[in-house]
């Protein structure tokens, strides 16, 4: 049997054929598996890296964890806090009713809803509690948060209990200094879960960042990797129209000796 001749226009038409046909293999392995088609050395760094970034951000996204645990526990404080500072307001009120008269009968009456109201102040104390920790109780915890491998805020437990305060309806200035107490409390305890929630953000960009990185180190652009495949459809199929037209005119050429 005869070997077949090819012309040289048909040879470079069969070429191009054969080279888009395995661009387009190569896209649909991308496309069924979701992985860069990259020789073996390759993939198996960009895999190690891949696997490095992911343990990392898996690291991180435990310690962002803990401070969102953290934040969430100042912020009931700062709440307990706040009802504590309205209810010395009506203590206040009380103690100067008290001090305005000298009716015994009067007092008794006024000293009983101050006590139901001191009571109150240490249920908010004692009920402001998150996850076990409670920071403004008559012994309050104090509360360490990572924010990082190697960095920590400790968040000091603040006792804001009746008693811790002093509450006193004979001495209204004893209020005024449990107010003052209580705010610098809350200002101190804000503060901290102010730090707590930035870093919770930026922890949370740090994670975002990592697991993209390595998703783009071994993952592939499902919609980039579409468009190539279809382009590499079209331009096979424009090329074997193209093959066909040089080899039919290969043909008309040698009918005409």
């Amino acid at each position: 049997m005869a070997d077949v001749q090819l012309t040289a226009s048909v040879r470079t038409q069969l070429d191009a054929v054969r080279s888009i046909q395995r661009t387009y293999d190569r896209k649909a392995e991308e496309l069924a598996t979701n992985r860069k088609d990259d020789d073996e050395k390759s993939q198996r760094l960009a895999d190690y890296v891949a696997q490095q970034l992911s343990n990392r951000a898996s690291d991180l996204l435990a310690i962002k964890d803990a401070i969102g645990q953290g934040a969430s526990k100042s912020l009931v404080a700062q709440s307990g806090l706040r009802s504590i500072d309205k209810s010395l307001d009506q203590l206040k009120s009380l103690a100067l009713q008290y001090d305005n008269t000298s009716d015994p009968a009067v007092q008794a009456k006024l000293q009983t809803q101050f006590d139901a109201l001191s009571q109150q102040v240490d249920n908010f104390a004692r009920d402001s509690s998150f996850g076990g920790t409670q920071l403004i109780s008559a012994t309050p915890d104090n509360l360490t948060v990572p924010l990082s491998d190697k960095s920590s805020i400790t968040i000091k437990g603040q006792a804001s209990d009746s008693a811790s305060l002093n509450l006193d309806i004979t001495d209204v200035a004893s209020i005024d200094t449990a107010k003052a107490q209580i705010r610098a409390a809350e200002q101190s305890i804000g503060a901290d879960a102010a730090t707590l929630n930035i870093r919770e953000n930026f922890t949370d960009k740090l994670v975002n960042g990592l697991q993209e990185g390595a998703a783009k180190l071994v993952e592939v652009d499902l919609n980039e990797v579409a468009a190539e495949s279809i382009s590499a459809a079209t331009r096979s199929a424009l090329s074997a129209e193209a093959l066909a037209l040089s080899a039919k005119s290969g043909r008309s050429i040698l009918q005409l000796f």
